[in-house]
């Protein structure tokens, strides 16, 4: 596998595996569709946690330059209407 190098890279192949592994379990499966679906196995590998972190750390980091443009953008109003700024207060 070659190596991945962005989250949205080990987005695809999480998913991707996830899926092969559960049509593997429902094709060799003699169970009844529900009691199929209630026994399906949990798919979890050390990959998700990297995963979650990174797309944690993605998160975290568009909030801030959300944050920092609308800082930005409130302050700029504020100082062209000459209104003080109540969120600096």
């Amino acid at each position: 596998m070659k190596k991945l190098s962005t989250t949205q890279d080990l987005l695809f192949h999480d998913m991707n595996q996830g899926r092969n592994i559960f049509k593997r379990y429902w094709k060799s499966s003699s169970l009844p569709a529900c009691e199929r679906n209630r026994n399906r196995p949990d798919i979890s590998y050390r990959r998700d946690r990297v995963l979650l972190e990174l797309l944690h750390i993605e998160f975290l980091a568009s909030i801030e330059r959300v944050s920092v443009y609308s800082d930005e953008t409130l302050r700029k109003a504020y100082e062209d209407l000459g209104l003080p700024n109540p969120h600096t207060a």
